[in-house]
Parts: structure tokens; sequence; C-alpha cells
């Protein structure tokens, strides 16, 4: 498996339903609607041949077998041994490194351009767990400008082929005939870039409901979006379409994950199993369906979350 690879099999998680969660047997496993995940685990899973994709949702930890290919059921801090990991000096980072924190017990991946994947519980509250942050020259770990504590290792993973990057396969220039128009409402999810020909490659954002505010038309990236977020490819955006299955009233099992705020930014909410009514509908937002009964709201839960009963 060369570092690519590794990569790659990790991002697979940020497009699967999952949550932080540490100990017990469950440890790489789809239970209770979505990936039972940690920081160390996780790596260890595809190092172990485990993939984190709907193929293997019925298998225990990820369909991996304990200890093969030659890996140990590593901590972050026995992990600094086996790579021989460096104590700082982030310029040197390779992408596919695996980042180490023994004060705090964490781990995670280096993945190039200044960015790391990582499962943890910070920023999110768990929910999802996987997820895209950035790191500073001195090891700082942040995302959206918020700074939770600093990588300590840097180590390359034994048994990985590290390699360098073969150079990606641009997109196909869009035609004249546009797909989007300014105006339109949409989902992107994927790569922001600083101009419209892939200069400057920004953050990667993930199904983020927003709308076309500028369309270069001849370029590789030609959409801009609602706060001058970036430029994006025409395959890393769909057409948001207004909830047409729930209506206000409805009576509806909760069957997967939501958030303390319509748009997404507090805490997980759960309550998986009850039964609950749509107080209301807040169309355009990531998590549209308020949902409660008498004694208040419960939460805010997307479509899938919701079983129509």
């Amino acid at each position: 498996m060369t570092n690519y690879d590794l990569i790659n099999r990790m991002k697979e998680l940020l497009n699967e339903p999952n949550y932080y969660g540490s100990g017990g047997s469950n440890w790489s496993s789809f239970v209770n609607g979505g990936w039972y995940v940690d920081c160390t685990c996780s790596i260890k899973a595809i190092l172990w041949g485990g993939r984190f994709i709907p193929a293997n949702r019925p298998y225990p930890h990820a369909g991996c077998h304990y200890l093969s290919n030659g890996v140990p059921d590593f901590t972050p801090a026995s992990c600094v041994e086996w790579t021989n990991a460096t104590r700082g000096n982030f310029g040197t980072l390779v992408p596919g490194e695996i980042l180490l924190m023994t004060s705090h017990g964490h781990a995670g991946l280096y993945i190039g351009n200044g960015q790391v994947i990582e499962v943890t519980p910070a920023w999110t509250g768990g929910h999802p767990g996987c997820q895209i942050s950035q790191i500073g020259k001195n090891g700082e770990r942040i995302k959206n400008g918020r700074q939770v504590l600093s990588w300590e290792y840097h180590g390359k993973i034994p048994v990985i082929d590290y390699v360098s990057p073969t150079p990606p396969t641009p997109p196909t220039p869009p035609t004249p005939g546009m797909k989007y128009k300014v105006g339109d409402k949409v989902i992107i999810d994927g790569q922001l870039y600083g101009n419209a020909d892939g200069g400057n490659p920004g953050q990667v954002v993930h199904n983020k409901v927003t709308t076309i505010t500028r369309v270069a038309v001849g370029h590789l990236y030609p959409y801009n979006t609602t706060g001058d977020l970036g430029w994006m490819a025409e395959a890393c955006i769909t057409p948001y379409k207004e909830s047409t299955t729930l209506q206000v009233g409805d009576t509806v099992k909760i069957v997967g994950f939501g958030n303390g705020s319509s748009y997404g930014d507090s805490n997980t909410a759960g309550g998986i199993g009850w039964t609950r009514k749509i107080l209301k509908i807040w169309n355009g937002r990531p998590y549209p369906n308020q949902v409660g009964n008498e004694t208040g709201t419960t939460g805010f839960y997307k479509d899938d979350a919701l079983q129509k009963l």
C-alpha cells in the first residue's frame, strides 16, 4: 500500500456516516447507523486491510484482520518507537505520515497541503468523528481558525510505500452550456480553489448548502458561491432539492444523528429510536427538520435521519 492509497482509504470514511467512540468491542464497526471509530483504531483497521465502505458495513472492524500485514496493535505512544518518529520539525512532513500526540493519546494522518485527516470529538462533538483539520508550522492543530492542542511527533509508517504524488488529471473544461447559473441553490462537496484555474488550493467542504454567485465560463473550476468560499469543479456540485417527503406535523421515528442547530454548527443531537413530530422545516439549511414534542425541541435532522410513520 502506498501513502496515497492509505490517504484515499482514510478519506472513504468522510463519505460514510461515522461518529467518535473509544473502547469496547465495536471498534471500527458499523453500529447504530454509523461507523464507531476513534483516532488510532481507524488507522490500524485500514493497515490491517479494512475499508470504511458500504460493502463492509455488515462485517466487524471494517472487515480487517487483526495484527495482519506486519502491523502491531500500536498506541500513539508505542507508535513513536515503531515509526522512529521525529519530535517537532513539521516542515519536513510527507503525505501519509502519521501524526502523534502522546500527551493526549491521539493520532492522525497528514494528507498534504497543510491538512490532516483525523478522528476526534474536537470541533464537532464527535459527529462526525472523521474530519479534516489544518496543521501549523509548529504542529498547531487547527480547524475553522480555532486551535485545539498541538501535534508532537510525526513518522513514516514502516509498512507503507512512500511515493511521490501523481499529478491529478484535471477535470474536463466545461462546455459553454453551463450546468448551473448564478442564483441556483446547490450542495457543494469537495476541494475549493483560490481561482477558477485551480490555483491556491483552499479548504475542503462537505455537503454544504449554498448558492452560485459567480460563473467563469471555460475554466476548470468555474463556480463560486455565497461568501466567496472559493472556486469548485462542476463534478463537486449537485442541485439542492427542497424536502417533499416530510411536512410540519408529521410523526417520525429518529433513525440517525442530527444537530443542535439547523445550520449544523452545534452539538450532536441523538434520540435514535424515539418517536417525535416535525415542529418546523427550515428549508435551505443543512439540518432542516426541527423535531420534538410538547416538552420542546429534540434536535434538527436531515431527511434521511427521520422515518415517517
